[in-house]
């Protein structure tokens, strides 16, 4: 199973060259709030040009990878929105299904299949890129006994396609 994250950087490249609209790198810290230790995190997201769009509202199909330092990833696809809510300011939120990895160290989430949610606020910047500030949480949403769930911050810089 640990060739799964290659596979999936294979997948979220050639679909992004169909259909994405932006690219997103996030860089954070996960665990935060639990008393396992925090450990590094890294995101890469493709987002597809818009699903729906309603006045300042866009939905998208969104895929991500989440990378931890003690080699915990999540792999997922799911739906991901930004609104528009000021002039170049922006909310961002996306729900997301998909694989986990505890890797060596990491928590036991208490099954393979975690749903990821996230919020964030952001920026446009004058180039249309965009920076922004986000927490997520990965559940198995009560599926399994066990669910501890894990939440992260991150930092989050977009470039659209």
């Amino acid at each position: 199973m640990k060739v799964l994250p290659a596979y999936a950087l294979i997948l979220i490249a050639h679909t992004s060259q169909v259909m994405a609209e932006d690219l997103t790198f996030g860089i954070g810290s996960a665990n935060i709030g639990n008393s396992a230790p925090g450990s590094p995190t890294f995101q890469i997201e493709y987002h597809s040009d818009p699903i729906w769009e309603f006045e300042r509202v866009r939905v998208s199909a969104a895929v991500a990878l989440q990378a931890e330092g003690n080699s915990t990833f999540y792999v997922g696809g799911g739906l991901s929105t930004i609104w528009d809510f000021a002039e170049s300011w922006f909310v961002e939120g996306s729900l997301l299904a998909g694989y986990y990895d505890e890797g060596r160290d990491g928590v036991d989430l208490g099954s393979d299949l975690q749903f990821r949610s996230l919020v964030g606020i952001g920026y446009h910047l004058p180039n249309k890129s965009s920076v922004s500030f986000a927490l997520d949480h990965l559940s198995n949403a009560g599926f399994e006994r066990l669910n501890p769930g894990r939440e992260s911050v991150t930092i989050r810089y977009s470039i659209p396609f």
